[in-house]
């Protein structure tokens, strides 16, 4: 792994402990910080981090922010699609229309009930969904026409 890669790691790190032990107001909660970090984590395979990013994951899918917070949380929701059927996402879509924060509330819970293994703070269905988008993004690019800026094969292997 390169020297930068884990810099930026590290300081990402302290700085969701610093915002996960101090902030108590959802609203101040930067959603963008625990996609980042589970991608990196995700990206460079580091085993002793998927605890931390499972719990920033999901940290940053209770943000109540506003403005440039839901919007990026809004799109963090849509990332989600691959894990539902397509009846339950239509749910979610209208749930997002409504409440974007019920709406992360509820990918929230799917992901819970995908744990394979809840007694452990680690999500490896939550990790794996994310080792598969990376690889996607990097494997998948003739398009840019998802959400994860990649081509229509990339959500059939995140699915599948």
């Amino acid at each position: 792994m390169r020297r930068s890669v884990l810099v930026v790691l590290l300081l990402l790190y302290s700085s969701f402990l610093y915002a996960f032990y101090q902030i108590k107001d959802t609203s101040l909660i930067d959603p963008r910080i625990g996609s980042t970090f589970i991608e990196l984590v995700a990206r460079n395979r580091m085993t002793s981090f998927y605890q931390a990013a499972t719990e920033m994951y999901y940290w940053a899918l209770s943000s109540t922010g506003e403005g440039e917070k839901e919007d990026f949380l809004r799109k963090e929701i849509l990332k989600n699609e691959p894990i539902f059927d397509e009846y339950e996402f239509d749910d979610i879509e209208k749930l997002l229309k409504k409440d974007t924060h019920h709406a992360a509330k509820a990918i929230l819970r799917k992901w819970e009930s995908m744990d394979p293994t809840p007694g452990t703070r680690t999500n490896e269905r939550l990790i794996e969904h994310w080792e598969r988008i990376v690889y996607s993004k990097e494997y998948f690019t003739k398009g840019d026409n998802t959400i994860f800026g990649t081509d229509d094969r990339a959500k059939l292997y995140i699915k599948y």
